[in-house]
């Protein structure tokens, strides 16, 4: 089961408890703890948190393709 919803920006900090009655179902109570107040404006985007990984990434795939070219080089001398 799930349920969504808003919390006023008006909510008061601390525990609260929410109660969901079906007609059949009975009554559910969650409760919840608000710490503080959402921030409003600014960049919502995530922060650059490491280096750029794609050198290192084509840089492992050329090794790979030399030592496959070796290899194979080596295979046919041996034959």
């Amino acid at each position: 089961m799930s349920f969504a919803w808003t919390i006023p920006a008006d909510t008061e900090v601390g525990t609260h408890t929410v109660t969901l009655t079906g007609a059949q179902s009975g009554a559910v109570t969650i409760s919840f703890e608000v710490t503080g107040a959402a921030v409003s404006g600014g960049d919502a985007s995530l922060a650059s948190t490491g280096a750029d990984s794609m050198p290192a990434l084509s840089l492992g795939a050329l090794l790979l393709l030399l030592g496959l070219g070796v290899a194979l080089v080596a295979r046919r001398r041996r034959v």
